[in-house]
């Protein structure tokens, strides 16, 4: 079991929220940066606050980060997350302050920690990856100090905004290129794995056995299982950003295969992952192609014991 830190880089996003959960009962979570994704930034960056404030996270800083993809567009998925990003979770956060952040941007105060920092930390990215492309370009020192980025994001086998492009990709295609260029050590877990891992609506009434927690989890989920029901996504769940925690955490649950990657930035195919056999100019991705169901389910489950 790796023991590592790591920075949690999030749009929460039902799934992102549920990944916070699983996150904090595994590994050790240095602190969370937001990014707009799922919704606008002052959303992203409250509902993590809401997030780590009902996990009892008091002292783990968030940061507000991107407010905006690198050139692309805004595009957010609040018909999937809701308006407010979780489904309607009421939580209320009225001092923000009371926990640890920082007046810069998420990807500043993020350089800063890693640069200080005596060991290597690793990253969690499950949002569009607009904060840690501004890292790379504008502090490529620090990446020395990252000990793997786990990337929940993009598809080989179609996708779910268009039909060849998953949603972080989507949003920022720019931002996507650029990690997927300047990063090494890259572990990638995208549609084509997280379409093959699915709750039903009889795991979502399981939730309720872990307490407040639980109870939360499951309003949240209930919501956006409904949304995606409405849009034909059939009665199975996908939990896509929960999987990069677990690849993060425990890669051997997954099948990988190496392949250098690039995205198509703008025009029809905007956001669509490409194998790229002949760039030599950058380093192969491990890209999640097959999942061992039964010990992520009981790691995944495991996680969610201690809160009830």
């Amino acid at each position: 079991m790796l023991t590592m830190p790591y920075y949690m880089d999030v749009d929460p996003g039902v799934d992102d929220a549920l990944a916070l959960v699983v996150a904090k009962s595994h590994v050790e979570v240095k602190g969370v940066t937001a990014v707009a994704g799922n919704v606008e930034l002052p959303k992203t960056f409250r509902n993590a606050c809401k997030i780590m404030d009902l996990i009892d996270a008091p002292n783990i800083p968030v940061v507000a980060g991107s407010a905006e993809p690198l050139l692309a567009s805004m595009h957010t998925a609040v018909d999937v997350h809701g308006d407010d990003g979780l489904g309607g979770y009421e939580r209320e956060v009225d001092e923000l302050g009371s926990r640890p952040t920082a007046s810069v941007p998420g990807w500043v105060w993020l350089a800063a920690e890693l640069e200080a920092a005596k060991s290597p930390s690793g990253i969690i990215a499950s949002g569009p990856l607009t904060n840690i492309a501004r890292l790379c370009l504008g502090f490529p020192h620090v990446l020395s100090q990252v000990r793997g980025l786990t990337i929940m994001g993009g598809s080989l086998s179609g996708g779910n905004v268009t039909s060849t492009a998953e949603f972080n990709f989507y949003a920022d295609p720019d931002a996507a290129e650029v990690v997927l260029g300047r990063v090494s050590g890259i572990r990638l877990v995208g549609l084509d794995v997280t379409h093959q891992v699915l709750l039903s609506w009889d795991d979502l009434r399981r939730f309720r056995q872990f307490g407040q927690v639980g109870d939360a989890l499951f309003r949240m989920l209930s919501s956006y299982a409904g949304h995606l029901r409405d849009l034909g996504y059939g009665d199975g769940i996908a939990i896509h950003d929960v999987l990069a925690v677990a690849a993060a955490h425990q890669p051997d649950f997954f099948m990988w295969e190496w392949m250098p990657l690039t995205v198509v930035r703008d025009g029809t195919l905007r956001g669509t992952l490409v194998a790229a056999p002949n760039a030599g100019d950058r380093s192969a991705v491990a890209v999640a192609t097959g999942i061992r169901h039964d010990v992520f389910f009981s790691w995944f489950w495991e996680a969610l014991e201690k809160y009830r």
